[in-house]
């Protein structure tokens, strides 16, 4: 809340000399203690190191964007795929091993059956 707090304060300093501009009223000028204030706080590297901040910040939301948008894409190919909860190679999967089972109990079959024919 605080961080966010800041940043409206931030946001804020920045487009009041833009206000002044468009308004066309003189800024009241500043005493003896506010100039000595105001010429200790190095406003110009604060304003960089602003800058770099908010361009750190801003590609690191972008990256975490694009990973989000990726699980997402991934999470909708692999709904895409299932069926009923299941990807389609599981399917398959699940075919091949019935079919096989199938096929080594008739061979079982015949193979008794064969050996019962033998005797």
């Amino acid at each position: 809340m605080i961080l966010s707090l800041g940043a409206v304060v931030f946001i804020a300093t920045r487009a009041l000399p833009r206000l002044t501009d468009v308004t066309g009223d003189k800024p009241r000028r500043a005493n003896l203690f506010d100039r000595a204030i105001i010429r200790r706080i190095p406003l110009d590297k604060l304003d960089t190191r602003a800058h770099f901040f908010m361009e750190k910040f801003l590609r690191k939301v972008k990256l975490l964007i694009m990973k989000t948008d990726n699980y997402v894409d991934d999470r909708i190919v692999r709904l895409k795929k299932s069926k009923n909860g299941k990807t389609q190679e599981d399917i398959k999967e699940h075919i091949e091993v019935i079919v096989s089972e199938k096929e080594d109990i008739q061979s079982d079959e015949e193979t008794s059956q064969n050996g019962e024919k033998t005797l």
